[in-house]
């Protein structure tokens, strides 16, 4: 059994425990023994469906279209992804849990939910890749909230989809300020330079995939894409959880 695996194992099994003497209740109505989101509050998530642009999942408004106004004109770094589901209850409390609550359970259930939803749709065929890699935090904020739940949601969905999982070949290099009440043109600015690749990566050649929990503009994914493929990467795609409206956190 590889290390990945036994961690997660472990850490599985600590997680039934805990839920076998404290049950879980759902994030948004507080129902104990249907798990983090229970059945009547799962028919609440508003999932991302057609139409939506093909290359960054931003939801759009003629079904005709294949593309959102900003992809017509520049695909940017990136070479597409999806988005699961609208940033509104209940999965913007799932989420918010996770973060700052530290419900890191959260994020197993959250990887089942988007591996399960691109199965039915079809779609996890366009997402393969070499190595499936989170969005870094700066370690200052990751040592401050213990953890980066994006990473937590990644190697999860690694596991479940059979792909390597890797969490130390982007790193971030500067410690940005909150993307919050940030227009498109500053959101792109404030993450310029923001990441690096560690020194020794093998990037050339190898295909990704970026694991964010939120996704707004999709200015960091942009500057996470573009550090990796200027170090040789084949393609970068991404997956994120939830989509915002555009006047929200990135």
């Amino acid at each position: 059994m590889k290390t990945n695996s036994i961690i997660n194992w472990v850490r599985d099994t600590a997680l039934g425990f805990l839920d076998f003497l404290y049950p879980i209740g759902c994030v948004n109505c507080n129902a104990i023994g249907q798990g983090y989101l229970c059945h009547a509050c799962f028919q609440k998530v508003i999932f991302i469906e057609e139409p939506y642009c093909k290359h960054c999942g931003l939801p759009i408004e003629n079904e005709k279209d294949k593309y959102c106004e900003r992809c017509i004109f520049d695909f940017g770094f990136h070479d597409g992804g999806f988005a699961i589901a609208i940033y509104e209850e209940p999965v913007s409390s799932l989420i918010h849990n996770l973060k700052y609550q530290r419900e890191t359970g959260i994020a197993k259930f959250l990887a089942s939910f988007a591996v399960s939803r691109l199965k039915n749709l079809d779609k996890l065929a366009d997402l393969k890749c070499d190595i499936v890699h989170p969005v870094p935090l700066f370690p200052r904020r990751k040592s401050s909230r213990g953890f980066n739940q994006s990473a937590l949601i990644a190697e999860h969905i690694a596991s479940d989809i059979g792909i390597q999982y890797a969490e130390n070949i982007l790193i971030r290099i500067r410690d940005t300020k909150s993307q919050t009440g940030l227009s498109v043109d500053e959101r792109i600015s404030n993450v310029k330079n923001a990441f690096a690749i560690k020194e020794g990566s093998i990037i050339k050649g190898r295909s990704f995939l970026l694991i964010d929990d939120v996704m707004t503009t999709g200015s960091t994914i942009q500057e996470c894409a573009r550090t990796l493929k200027n170090a040789d990467a084949s393609s970068v795609k991404f997956l994120t959880i939830a989509r915002q409206p555009l006047d929200y956190d990135d």
